[in-house]
């Protein structure tokens, strides 16, 4: 595989296809740290794998049952132990771990979740020397015995550096189109060792990516922030009781953190009566371990809705109407009265606007020359949406036809046939379901899209694949 000098840093997609057929969709990761192969035997802190110079990415498999493979680092007092494993989120079917061992063997730090499933370390060395950091995998989805696990599948990326490492950005997204100043919140960053101000730079995404992936030269590893078109507010603080709520207006985004264990943060919203609004709160979808509740009371303080693990990753999200004109105050806290410096949230507060999503059921179809396969799209309508519409299969090669469906008015699944003619030529092609409006005064094109998995790099795409095999060739008749 050749990587061009220009391809962006981070995650791709990538297929692996040949004239029968593609395989499933992989993540691949393009990094500008050297990268070295796990290499067996290191299943134990005596064979650990040593690595002589960081940053380092290691590429390994937890490839057996009950396996664990370990690698060996040097380090100066005061300097970083910093690793970072990306696994769940490239599809690997186990749940991994990591553990980091001082010269003594005493076991000084562990980490089983930070992004999502995958593990972060961050440990300040006290004592010069070798230190043990080792990768192992639960299974997933847990069962009855906790026990370690492992397979073919099970491969990891393992980040290992002493140097500016990121954990998290505030304000917590990025605005589209823009390029956007922002603080990086880490170890080892800037003359004060916790904190920079980078810009990031937005102008090259999709025009609705939820996500955008940064790698600054400032840090040594890729940071994930939220993307969106909503104007960017940030929490004034005091506002932890009702009478110190903060004034917002929507549309708007506010970027917050629950300092402090049994803190809560409030914000005072105006609206009128039946006005329709989806209010969010974002925190485990951006790799934080806030467990947020949403709720909302009119002015009097009488308790009108609350919210939990409704959203995405369970983030909390509801539509809401407001019962009569008037001030509401929505709060923002944890389940378990948790707080800190890594409990960020999002609160998004956006009208329920008319509008409508659209997935589809497979990512790869296979068409026969002279036959046909079906391909499912499913749209859901929101918000008393009913622009007429119709699904439209876009970027098919000569040959090969699909007539256009219609949605119902209700929304739900539409059934696109695609047909190959007995003399289509080969092919392997990326294609695309649009929707599209049927309404000349309201021009819409949208794709349907395949979802890989939330908890995924890159959680889902709007690129289908299509193959046209070749013709088998005629066999000749006994003689």
């Amino acid at each position: 595989m050749k990587i061009a000098k220009d391809c962006p840093l981070g995650p791709h997609l990538v297929r692996i296809y040949n004239d029968q057929g593609t395989g499933a969709l992989r993540t691949f990761m393009v990094d500008r740290h050297p990268e070295v192969m796990e290499a067996e035997p290191n299943d134990s802190r005596a064979a650990a794998q040593l690595t002589e110079k960081l940053p380092v990415i290691i590429n390994g498999q937890l490839e057996r049952p009950v396996d664990d493979d370990c690698f060996e680092v040097n380090a100066e007092v005061g300097q970083w132990i910093i690793g970072e494993v990306i696994c769940r989120r490239l599809g690997s079917p186990v749940d991994p771990a990591l553990h980091l061992f001082d010269p003594d063997g005493v076991d000084v730090a562990f980490n089983h979740d930070t992004y999502g499933l995958d593990p972060l370390i961050a440990w300040q060395v006290k004592r010069a020397g070798r230190y043990v950091i080792e990768v192992a995998g639960f299974t997933y989805p847990p069962a009855a015995d906790v026990r370690f696990t492992g397979a073919k599948a099970a491969v990891y990326r393992l980040l290992l550096t002493h140097g500016p490492y990121a954990r998290s950005a505030f304000p917590t997204a990025v605005k589209r189109g823009e390029t956007n100043s922002v603080h990086l919140f880490g170890w080892n960053l800037g003359e004060s060792g916790n904190s920079i101000v980078a810009d990031l730079d937005a102008s090259g995404l999709a025009a609705r990516s939820d996500f955008a992936w940064f790698a600054p030269s400032a840090i040594h590893n890729s940071i994930r922030v939220a993307a969106d078109d909503l104007p960017q507010i940030l929490e004034r603080e005091p506002n932890d009781r009702a009478d110190l709520a903060q004034a917002i207006v929507a549309p708007c985004a506010v970027n917050g953190r629950i300092s402090h264990a049994g803190d809560a943060r409030y914000f005072r919203l105006t609206a009128k009566k039946s006005e329709r609004l989806v209010i969010a709160i974002q925190s485990a979808a951006l790799d934080f371990p806030l467990d947020p509740v949403l709720s909302i009371a009119d002015s009097s303080g009488k308790q009108l809705l609350s919210a939990d693990d409704t959203g995405p990753l369970q983030d909390p999200k509801v539509e809401w109407a407001a019962p009569a004109d008037g001030q509401y105050l929505i709060q923002v806290a944890d389940r378990y009265g948790k707080g800190g410096r890594e409990c960020v949230y999002r609160l998004t507060v956006r009208p329920a606007l008319p509008d409508f999503t659209a997935t589809v059921d497979a990512s790869a179809f296979v068409v026969q020359p002279g036959k046909s396969a079906e391909m499912t799209v499913t749209i859901a309508r929101q918000n008393g949406h009913a622009l007429p519409l119709a699904v439209v299969l876009d970027k098919l090669p000569p040959g090969v036809s699909a007539p256009a469906g219609q949605v119902p008015p209700g929304g739900g699944a539409v059934k696109i046939s695609i047909s190959a003619a007995p003399n289509a030529a080969p092919a392997n092609v990326p294609i695309r379901a649009m929707i599209v409006s049927l309404d000349p005064d309201h021009p819409i094109a949208r794709p349907a899209i395949f979802s890989i998995g939330a908890d995924q790099l890159i959680p889902n795409t709007d690129s289908l694949w299509l193959t046209i095999p070749p013709v088998p060739p005629t066999s000749m008749p006994a003689q």
